[in-house]
């Protein structure tokens, strides 16, 4: 039982190091004056990972990876959102994806972006202390989510399809 739960915590760690990495491969969008608006390939590894690990892991390695790029970037102010945000993105998702079949991952992708969108918006909303400008960010943060989905669900996909997965029951 030990090994398992070393093996967990080893995979989480490897995965918010990759996510982490993976947000420094960036493009800031000019659509926005406030904060949104920026496309990183970390999304795309926690899709990634939503696929490989069981939920609590997936959302600490999304939460861990691009926490940390926030708190050691200019965008420090965000990294509490951004923590919550995608721990609850990579739990939610994960556990939908539990479930077999195309729709799931459908659904799962729709709520990916949802809880994406919602999260940003609201975590601008209280930045800032107005809820009208944060309508400027969602187009980029829109695009932000959809770049993750169609980089990160044919990575996993192969992944799984070549074994290389660790997604089981504890």
């Amino acid at each position: 039982m030990a090994n398992k739960k070393t093996l967990n915590v080893v995979l989480t760690g490897v995965m918010a190091a990759l996510i982490f990495i993976a947000t420094y491969i960036n493009i800031r969008l000019p659509i926005s004056f406030t904060d949104g608006g920026l496309i990183h390939l970390g999304g795309s590894v926690l899709v990634i990972a939503t696929f490989l690990l069981m939920p609590v892991e997936a959302g600490l390695a999304g939460a861990i990876g691009m926490g940390l790029f926030d708190m050691l970037s200019p965008y420090a102010v965000w990294a509490p959102f951004t923590f919550v945000i995608r721990l609850v993105q990579g739990i939610v998702v994960s556990k939908l994806l539990l479930k077999k079949g195309i729709s799931g991952v459908i659904l799962a992708m729709v709520i990916y972006t949802i809880i994406g969108m919602g999260g940003y918006y609201l975590a601008e909303a209280l930045i800032y202390g107005n809820w009208i400008a944060p309508m400027a960010s969602m187009p980029g943060e829109f695009i932000s989510d959809m770049v993750a989905i169609v980089i990160g669900v044919p990575i996993a996909k192969i992944l799984i399809k070549n074994k290389i997965c660790y997604k089981t029951e504890h």
